[in-house]
């Protein structure tokens, strides 16, 4: 019987590859199903919380809307992140308006931080634009700016700005700032920090993800990096070649 077992496992694994099925493929293509089923949960807790608002219940689905969003998030970041371990990571680069940009990552997030009262507000420069891969840049700031609402008192302030040689977006809300250890792990000085701490939304995958993205992002030998400071509150900093 187990040899039969044993048999029918090499057939069945023998004709998967005769197909050309890969895992990579399967879980791309799962992580889009679910990601599609957690985006419908998303308009559909908005349009109820727009029906309550202004209850208590209202406030419940804006939190039940962050940990989804938080879910919907991680999802993308495991999937490109096993991606960057499975092969050499290519970035889709294209030129990108950053204004627009955040101003997306602002819409999504406006339903959370407006049931907890917290101002959200961007300052970019005009005419702002970078060379990156747009779509994996918008989930490290949609996660970024999400949790910068959560852990703010009152504002989260968005700028954006022009280098010589790049691009900088910052995020800096008002709450207790970021513990000092994690701070100095994600220094320009630390260039492969691993994820710790995962239960804790300031010190977990989000970051990890943060960094590998923009040391992704590389031009005449200038990689992109991330830093984390505190003053009167948290402050994360973007720097994109």
């Amino acid at each position: 019987m187990l040899n039969q077992e044993a048999t029918s496992r090499a057939v069945h694994s023998s004709d998967a590859q005769q197909q050309g099925i890969d895992f990579a493929t399967i879980l791309s293509a799962a992580a889009h199903d679910m990601k599609n089923s957690l985006q419908l949960q998303l308009q559909q807790m908005q349009t109820l919380a727009n029906q309550l608002e202004g209850s208590e219940q209202a406030l419940t689905l804006a939190d039940m809307y962050y940990e989804t969003l938080r879910l919907n998030v991680s999802l993308t970041q495991l999937l490109n992140l096993y991606r960057q371990e499975a092969t050499t990571i290519v970035l889709s680069l294209e030129r990108c308006i950053i204004e627009e940009l955040i101003e997306d990552i602002v819409a999504d997030t406006e339903f959370y931080a407006r049931h907890h009262q917290i101002t959200v507000h961007a300052e970019v420069d005009d005419g702002l634009e970078g060379f990156i891969d747009q779509q994996v840049v918008a989930v490290l700031l949609q996660d970024v700016v999400a949790n910068a609402i959560r852990y703010a008192s009152s504002r989260v302030v968005i700028t954006a700005k022009a280098l010589q040689q790049g691009v900088t977006i910052q995020v800096a809300d008002d709450g207790e700032g970021y513990p000092e250890h994690v701070i100095t792990r994600y220094t320009p000085s630390q260039s492969q920090p691993s994820p710790t701490n995962l239960a804790s939304g300031r010190t977990g995958l989000g970051l990890y993800f943060a960094q590998r993205i923009a040391q992704s992002h590389q031009r005449q030998q200038q990689l992109g990096e991330i830093t984390l400071t505190n003053d009167n509150g948290g402050i994360f900093t973007l720097y994109l070649p």
